[in-house]
């Protein structure tokens, strides 16, 4: 636990140490994806491999991101 004082009085902070640990490993969720075979189809192979080109593109990796986060937990 920390303490951080601003002009509203002290606040106690909790540190969350899952989400500090989580913070430092980074993980490539395109890569698992891709090796998954979940998005197999060309438009998403492609768009894992490339990246968006547009925003509607990135709707649908946001998409993609959301799905990988509900397979992976």
């Amino acid at each position: 636990m920390a303490f951080r004082c601003s002009t509203c009085g002290i606040r106690k902070i909790e540190e969350n140490t899952r989400a500090a640990a989580t913070m430092k490993e980074k993980i490539d969720w395109k890569k698992e994806l891709l090796e998954s075979g979940r998005f197999n189809d060309k438009f998403s192979r492609n768009l894992l491999e490339n990246g968006a080109k547009n925003y509607m593109q990135e709707i649908y990796m946001g998409y993609m991101y959301n799905r990988w986060r509900k397979i992976r937990d």
